[in-house]
């Protein structure tokens, strides 16, 4: 998925008027990882996102799950994630 393909069609002064920043994909990964890590549950956590954008974060946290606890990315996405913005 191209989460980050929205973002190379605003102009400079869009993004600097909409205060639209993207995280870097390794910085979303090492944050998603990292909190997973230090997950002590023996069932998958159960994650939202107050201002999840175009869910760059949600996205990658559910492949994780699903990978960790070997359950389906669908599985995870109906009961483990949810993301408003």
């Amino acid at each position: 998925m191209d989460f980050y393909g929205y973002l190379k069609t605003l102009s400079k002064e869009k993004k600097k008027k909409l205060g639209i920043i993207y995280t870097p994909q390794p910085i979303v990964a090492h944050i998603n990882q990292r909190a997973l890590d230090l997950w002590e549950g023996d069932a998958p956590p159960r994650v939202i996102d107050f201002s999840c954008g175009t869910g760059v974060f949600l996205h990658d946290m559910a492949e994780r799950i699903a990978h960790q606890y070997e359950i389906s990315y669908t599985e995870v996405m109906e009961n483990y994630i949810c993301g408003v913005d």
